[in-house]
């Protein structure tokens, strides 16, 4: 049985730095969505690099919340976004998806977080987490 999900982040310098480990799913993927929106209006030009050495599994819709997140990182935006995955990792969550080809995927040990924070999931309403997963679906898509 997978463990449960665990987000949680840390600065490091020039961004932050988020780790998935267990299974992301469409109830964790809200309070990661709007956790980088937030340091994107605050430091758009910040590095976010997300850690999924230990994450065993990503669904649909956590892996269009981490498309979305991509997206808002853009080179055109000041920010830089890049995933840090074992090969393993990267042939097991994004891969399927052909999400490897997109995204920037390294091997490279992320700096080490001064402090580590929990990111606590979104309690949203049901209609509020059905829009959520129809948003990431179709980034997915």
């Amino acid at each position: 049985m997978p463990e449960s999900p665990v987000i949680r982040f840390g600065r490091v310098t020039g961004g932050y730095l988020i780790q998935i480990a267990g299974c992301g799913t469409k109830f964790e993927s809200p309070a990661f969505h709007l956790f980088v929106k937030r340091i994107l209006e605050t430091e758009p030009a910040c590095t976010i690099a997300l850690d999924l050495r230990s994450c065993q599994g990503l669904d649909s819709t956590c892996l269009g919340c981490i498309v979305a997140v991509h997206q808002a990182c853009a080179p055109n935006s000041g920010g830089r976004f890049v995933v840090v995955a074992t090969p393993d990792a990267r042939s097991r969550l994004l891969a399927p998806m052909h999400l490897d080809r997109i995204l920037t995927v390294t091997e490279q040990e992320p700096p080490a977080a001064s402090h580590w924070l929990s990111l606590a999931a979104a309690q949203l309403g049901k209609a509020d987490l059905a829009r959520h997963v129809m948003e990431c679906h179709r980034r997915l898509a």
